[in-house]
């Protein structure tokens, strides 16, 4: 089935998160009959999130690790957009900056690697907000 008979395939990284949920909302009104299904994955899930699935449109709560690359593999299958909102954020300076910069360099370069056809909304990267200083 081509991605015009189904709709696009959203996967949001950080889905369950304060900006993932947030995206959420916004696909589920704004992109009604274009979305055949939105993946939310996440470490921390929020499962009641999948109680916004209709007829049409199939929420999917996936529990993974954005930096082990298989997890993102199999959760980006037949993804059309990729929209990368997860991070590891410290605002209490208790995990070392070298933990948060290879979670966030690693999640974005994952990102690119499991999907490489698929659009990544304009490069959103949301969560890493190292990423500007690497070379990836």
């Amino acid at each position: 089935m081509s991605r015009d008979q189904r709709g696009l395939v959203y996967l949001v990284s950080g889905g369950c998160g304060f900006l993932g949920k947030h995206l959420l909302r916004v696909l589920l009104e704004q992109e009604r009959g274009k979305v055949s299904e939105i993946r939310l994955f996440d470490k921390m899930i929020d499962s009641s999130l999948e109680e916004h699935s209709t007829e049409s449109m199939k929420v999917v709560v996936i529990q993974g690790d954005i930096t082990d690359y298989s997890q993102v593999q199999e959760a980006s299958r037949e993804v059309d957009v990729f929209i990368h909102s997860a991070s590891l954020v410290d605002v209490w300076h208790k995990v070392p900056e070298s933990v948060i910069y290879g979670v966030n360099r690693k999640n974005a370069l994952n990102q690119r690697k499991s999907t490489p056809s698929a659009q990544s909304a304009a490069e959103p990267q949301t969560g890493s907000q190292w990423l500007q200083f690497t070379d990836a």
